[in-house]
């Protein structure tokens, strides 16, 4: 029985998924032809809209949405990944070649790290950051925690700061933690990076020209690549990304992972809302004060998740209910009230 239903979801995933997905994958130049790419890929309830004169794709659908050609065909995930990096290839460095500058950076990124939970991610994570091209920037981590852990692992050439826990076992604050590395930014550009999340190589210069040519804030992510573990570890050991081989999650539609803004927006609107305290929600408003700006439509890049153990989360259903509480208010009024309080200080400005 079982096996007669997988016969189904394949010969169903074939006649609605599959054979578009490898159009995308092995035949990009039909694709062209019949106006269609791996950009256009959604599953078969789903819609995309795109703006005229933006290649960014946006996904009608209220939620995260995995692929379904993937989870039902798993090396179709990997095939696809390869298919996207070659146009938009993301490296792995151990050192920065020149594009790193703490005078006058064009671009800069901002990491909000918890302790050392998620060390090699954190530190894979900046190999790619330091492998981007054509732009200068500077990276700012911001540890959230009661005690310093990650910053013997921060080489010189990072800007590390430290937001001090006001007992040992408050949640980890995020927002707060994001609003102080706003706060020492230099550059006019920022960018709110998730810290296990390799980007494309050309991604901070791409953030850089969007910005500069009238947009205040883009999240250009288009699909998410989640590793498995033996995938992720694989990375640590020096594997090529190119190597990977099954990837049944891939998923359009995430809220946080890596928001670009410029700096005077952010400020604008409130920064990021440090009432959040542990995993989630925070994204989730932000992005709802983000769409009053002039907001780049959709996304066109791909971006890969490091595998880590779930993070038990006690303050999700207060999360949950405050994120709901939050979202009820008009936006312009939770502006107002964010702008009345003083973010991104010694300590969060609400507990």
């Amino acid at each position: 029985m079982n096996d007669l239903r997988e016969l189904k979801l394949k010969v169903g995933c074939w006649l609605h998924e599959r054979w578009r997905t490898e159009i995308a994958i092995s035949a990009p130049a039909l694709g062209q032809i019949i106006g269609f790419e791996w950009l256009d890929l959604c599953n078969r309830q789903e819609k995309l809209m795109r703006n005229k004169g933006c290649k960014g794709r946006i996904c009608d659908w209220e939620d995260t949405s995995p692929l379904t050609v993937c989870r039902i065909f798993p090396e179709v995930g990997a095939r696809l990944l390869r298919r996207i990096l070659r146009e938009w290839p993301i490296g792995f460095v151990d050192k920065p070649h020149g594009n790193l500058r703490n005078d006058s950076p064009d671009v800069s990124i901002i990491l909000a790290v918890a302790g050392e939970d998620r060390l090699q991610q954190f530190q894979l994570c900046l190999k790619a950051l330091y492998a981007q091209s054509g732009c200068s920037m500077e990276v700012i981590v911001v540890e959230q925690s009661w005690e310093q852990l990650i910053h013997k692992h921060c080489p010189s050439w990072i800007q590390y700061y430290h937001a001090p826990s006001t007992s040992p076992d408050m949640p980890f604050n995020k927002s707060w933690a994001m609003n102080i590395g706003a706060s020492k930014a230099k550059a006019e550009h920022l960018i709110f990076h998730d810290a296990d999340m390799p980007a494309p190589i050309k991604y901070v210069k791409t953030v850089r020209d969007l910005l500069n040519s009238g947009f205040q804030a883009a999240r250009l992510p288009r699909l998410v690549f989640y590793l498995n573990p033996s995938e992720t570890e694989a990375l640590y050991k020096g594997g090529r990304i190119e190597d990977v081989r099954y990837i049944p999650e891939v998923v359009q539609n995430c809220r946080g992972i890596s928001l670009a803004i410029q700096k005077r927006s952010y400020w604008e609107i409130g920064g990021h809302d440090e009432a959040f305290y542990g995993w989630g929600g925070e994204d989730d408003e932000m992005l709802s004060r983000v769409h009053t700006l002039r907001f780049y439509p959709g996304g066109f890049m791909p971006f890969v998740h490091l595998w880590h153990s779930f993070a038990y989360n006690k303050t999700r259903d207060r999360n949950e209910q405050y994120l709901r509480e939050r979202l009820s208010i008009p936006t312009a009024l939770r502006i107002k009230e964010l702008n009345q309080k003083e973010q991104g200080k010694v300590y969060p400005s609400a507990m």
